[in-house]
């Protein structure tokens, strides 16, 4: 069987370990690579010695350029190599993202159906050239997440035990992390490319797999860490999160999306255009004076009997707020009179990005949210786990889009505020949380002292938590000055960066003091 060819290219500033290591592991599995060098008229040395000063000063050869690859090898899609690498590297990725050819080559690649694969920071040069590979999942290094997930990806966090390693697949495109992820990166396309087994003894005889045990030992939760994160909630049968800023968050500013969907129906219809400013400052005080007059969501006109025909609530709730919004922010640009079959329109399509998401440009899961979830799904931990949160009926299904299915594979039960009638801190939505919680119990029935919430409000989550009898942790906390006042009465050992933070603390041998 002929050889599979694989084309890395290399620029100006690449990140060296991303190249290296990838170019090594995969001739290692008689994979013949050559590496191509990229320069534009920016980064062009007036020479022909094809090195490349790459991002940490180390000069590496390579063996041509792209113009000089394409012209003998790929200037047809039959001679196009089976997989093209983007190492990553901040200058050498700009440099990539200008050059015309290398997102040429990559267009016709993808449209070939063969394999591409960028770590770190290559993922960038896909976007810029024309989103190649949009709506696709991919990884990054974290920092461009939000450039990924704004430019149309479905950004994900790889898990260190997922198959493929700390990378993510997505049909013909692969992608990780960064430098400590290369070898991942370099053995799952070569996995790809010629075969596991072939990549696995080659994983073998680098001493992968026994520099993966040691790594887990220091880095990752072995079994006495699992033993010592259910000691720390050993007292606590069940386990309740919060979900905005806790579990979930919004992958794009709302008010960045608000003003991009405002605009795509009133630039071409009636010429004007929201700024995002105006917009998120208006949805500030209009949410407050909706939240005032109808709070929850509006299940207060549904008790009352206010229900307008057969419309829900909590729509008429978002579509009134959406189209205050519209009607504020077009004020402070001297437009007074937005049409309103254009305010329902937009009120409708927002409604439905955030509750179906499917170009998951609108939420998206917190950094270690998997990990936390599965530590403590992980037997014989045994708690019930739930979510209590302030939110309408579109929680089950935005949740389920995020991969925390409430069907007792993730938590056992989701409880809105919505549906409680009433919103946190009451004590009373955590009382009916308990009540949903023995509903599913064999046993004892919980009492509140054996209940946990985790959250990142200190009024909402902590202190109606602590109203309501039982223990509660924040995470996330935002900074503003609400915030900032209350934490001075919490006990700085319940306030965590995030979940990752959380998980750190509870692996500790130092139990947490309740």
């Amino acid at each position: 069987m002929a050889l599979r060819r694989a084309l890395a290219l290399i620029a100006r500033g690449s990140e060296e370990m991303e190249l290296v290591i990838t170019v090594d592991v995969l001739r290692r599995c008689n994979v013949d690579v050559t590496i191509a060098l990229v320069q534009d008229s920016e980064t062009a040395t007036g020479n022909e010695d094809l090195i490349a000063c790459c991002s940490r000063g180390v000069n590496i050869k390579a063996d041509t350029t792209l113009q000089a690859y394409i012209k003998q090898h790929a200037a047809t899609d039959d001679g196009l190599p089976d997989a093209i690498i983007l190492p990553g590297g901040l200058e050498g990725a700009k440099t990539m993202a200008r050059v015309a050819a290398v997102g040429d080559l990559l267009d016709r690649q993808q449209k070939a159906g063969k394999l591409v694969a960028a770590i770190c920071a290559a993922p960038t040069v896909l976007a810029e050239h024309g989103k190649l590979f949009a709506g696709r999942r991919l990884t990054s290094y974290p920092s461009f997440r939000e450039k990924m997930t704004e430019d149309g990806y479905v950004w994900e966090a790889p898990a260190a035990d997922s198959q493929l390693g700390r990378v993510v697949q997505d049909n013909n495109l692969i992608t990780s992390l960064g430098p400590a992820t290369t070898f991942d990166f370099g053995l799952a396309i070569g996995a790809l490319l010629v075969g596991k087994d072939v990549a696995d003894k080659v994983a073998a005889g680098l001493l992968y797999n026994q520099l993966l045990c040691l790594t887990n030992q220091l880095f990752f939760p072995t079994a006495v860490h699992r033993r010592i994160v259910r000691n720390n909630l050993r007292r606590f049968r069940l386990v309740t999160f919060d979900v905005t800023d806790t579990l979930l968050e919004y992958a794009v500013r709302p008010e960045r999306h608000y003003a991009q969907v405002i605009n795509s129906v009133l630039e071409p219809r009636i010429g004007i255009t929201l700024l995002e400013e105006q917009i998120g400052r208006s949805f500030g005080l209009c949410f407050r004076s909706m939240n005032q007059k109808f709070p929850n969501f509006g299940s207060g006109r549904k008790q009352t009997g206010q229900q307008e025909l057969e419309d829900e609530s909590w729509r008429w709730w978002w579509r009134t707020l959406v189209e205050r919004v519209i009607v504020d922010a077009a004020a402070s640009s001297n437009c007074h009179n937005v049409p309103s079959p254009l305010l329902s329109i937009i009120a409708e399509q927002l409604i439905d990005d955030y509750t179906y998401d499917g170009r998951r440009v609108c939420w998206r899961q917190r950094p270690g949210v998997d990990e936390f979830l599965r530590k403590l799904r992980t037997p014989p931990a045994g708690q019930t786990l739930g979510i209590v949160s302030n939110f309408d009926p579109r929680l089950t299904i935005i949740l389920r889009n995020n991969g925390i299915a409430p069907s007792g594979e993730v938590v056992d039960f989701v409880l809105t505020s919505y549906e409680a009638g009433v919103e946190k801190p009451d004590p009373a939505i955590f009382e009916t949380a308990l009540r949903k919680a023995n509903l599913l119990q064999t046993g004892p029935e919980i009492k509140p002292q054996e209940a946990l919430h985790i959250g990142n409000l200190c009024r909402e989550d902590y202190n109606g938590a602590r109203s309501a009898g039982w223990c509660a942790l924040l995470v996330n906390v935002p900074p503003n000055e609400k915030n900032r006042k209350l934490l001075t009465a919490i006990p700085s050992g319940h306030v965590f960066a995030g979940l990752p933070e959380l998980q750190q603390r509870l692996e500790g041998s130092t139990p947490l003091a309740w």
